[in-house]
């Protein structure tokens, strides 16, 4: 590549190359098993050369970060929130053949699995979804997930909105208190 801040090789040196693979096999390995938890891998397959333009685009972000506020590791939300709009913006699961109308009705979320991937990747980067979730309002938390999803799909992302909402949920509502 021409432009030196987006080459293999200034990120290698910058992040090493076990960084860079590692990030790849789990973007990868995060892309293969949403296609085949959501039964779409007869339709859709992970383009490993969108992941790598990801991780060329997301390690560019980071390093200009790092450098223009002096950090030496970027915050677990960051990173989230910049790997989400880069696979949003950059789309690595790809469609292989066309989707008939019985499909659409069955999987309707398959015309945005990109976007879905994301914020899937997004939260499960954020929070350890591992571990079982106690005192959610559930109604409240599907419909922030249908906001976020029309959001991803509708609306213009950057990754500091979205740092700024993986912030936001963290905070104590407040609003009922002040009165």
């Amino acid at each position: 590549m021409e432009n030196s801040d987006r080459s293999y090789e200034n990120l290698i040196k910058d992040f090493g190359e076990e960084c860079l693979k590692n990030r790849f096999l789990f973007i990868y390995g995060k892309a293969r098993h949403y296609i085949k938890s959501a039964n779409i891998d007869n339709f859709a397959v992970v383009n490993e050369y969108l992941i790598d333009e990801i991780l060329l685009d997301y390690f560019s972000d980071i390093t200009r970060l790092k450098d223009f506020h002096g950090i030496e590791r970027a915050n677990p939300k960051k990173v989230a929130a910049y790997t989400a709009y880069w696979v949003s913006r950059r789309k690595p699961i790809q469609l292989i053949k066309d989707i008939d109308k019985d499909t659409l009705i069955k999987y309707p979320q398959i015309k945005w699995v990109n976007e879905n991937f994301a914020i899937s990747l997004m939260i499960t980067m954020s929070y350890d979804t591992n571990s079982p979730i106690v005192g959610v309002d559930w109604g409240k938390f599907n419909k922030f997930e249908k906001n976020l999803r029309y959001y991803f799909t509708y609306r213009h992302l950057n990754s500091q909105m979205l740092e700024l909402m993986l912030n936001a949920i963290d905070v104590t509502p407040i609003y009922g208190s002040l009165v």
